[in-house]
């Protein structure tokens, strides 16, 4: 008679011990779902995008915006990419004060990858270059299909020498590697040339020139760059060449592009030069594309 009670609660601890085990095997499974849940083409998307910006935090600013975006041009954001599909956007990266924005797992519509923040009827949607780096992200209004603004990726933002003041410096890429290079020195050593100076960069130095109208003065404004393929310093009004030397250990020329010439806002002796998606062709035909801006030259 004493026995059958020993009997009955071992029964019941067993039951409880199977219990919690198949509880926390449920708890395991639950915190892993929102990465199982993604499909293969979704997962794919992930990996390469880690692949191309391991610390999945890029910096964007706002190229262009209509009136009543949710943005404005030139303001400043920070996207992060969650390995789960999520995003978190930043809207005013300089206040350090967390994410505003958080989205839910993206969808892909043809060669766009979409976010959508369905309470404020919003899509974010990204695009990639060739070379598999974000092109632009483009946002709508989502029930209109409205575009709001573009946002374009800023390759760097250095702090300078004054504690908390953050602009964009100098620096340029081809978009073969996304190797940047930043320049150590920068000059106009006659009228109608900028001539740049960069370690590092591919090789342990490079060098970049921009040829505009021989011996005139280099004035504000875009200029239509004339294929060469070889050095030419006499491109004419409104036109610019340009030689790019020792990426990959090749001698680059520009084929097609605009570059455009403004007045550096803190200097007005001195001039800014911003540059995208120019085409590059090296001596065996290898064809790029490069971007980059020079400020203060």
């Amino acid at each position: 008679m004493m026995k059958k009670p020993f009997f009955f609660k071992l029964f019941l601890f067993l039951s409880l011990f199977l219990s919690v085990l198949t509880s926390c095997s449920s708890d395991e499974s639950d915190n892993s779902i929102d990465t199982k849940e993604l499909t293969t083409a979704q997962t794919e998307f992930m990996d390469l995008l880690k692949s191309k910006y391991p610390t999945q935090v890029v910096q964007f600013n706002t190229e262009t915006a209509i009136e009543n975006a949710p943005f404005v041009t030139n303001q400043k954001l920070t996207f992060t990419f969650s390995s789960s599909g999520m995003l978190f956007i930043d809207t005013n990266p300089a206040k350090n004060d967390g994410d505003e924005i958080e989205l839910l797992v993206f969808t892909i519509s043809g060669k766009e990858y979409v976010w959508k923040d369905a309470k404020n009827d919003v899509s974010y949607a990204l695009s990639l270059t060739t070379e598999n780096f974000i092109n632009e992200v483009n946002v709508f209004k989502t029930s209109t299909n409205t575009l709001y603004a573009s946002l374009i990726t800023v390759v760097t933002d250095i702090v300078t020498e004054n504690p908390g003041e953050n602009k964009i410096e100098s620096y340029y890429f081809f978009t073969d590697d996304n190797i940047e290079c930043a320049p150590v020195s920068q000059s106009k050593p006659l009228v109608s040339t900028v001539h740049i100076i960069s370690k590092p960069c591919q090789s342990s130095s490079a060098a970049l020139t921009f040829y505009f109208d021989l011996m005139k003065s280099i004035n504000t404004g875009t200029y239509t760059v004339l294929a060469s393929e070889g050095i030419n310093v006499t491109p004419g009004a409104g036109k610019v060449t340009i030689v790019f030397y020792s990426h990959d250990s090749k001698t680059w020329f520009a084929q097609s592009g605009t570059v455009t010439v403004t007045t550096n806002s803190n200097d007005e002796s001195k001039i800014d030069v911003t540059f995208k998606d120019l085409v590059m062709k090296a001596e065996d035909g290898t064809e790029t594309t490069f971007t980059g801006q020079i400020i203060g030259v």
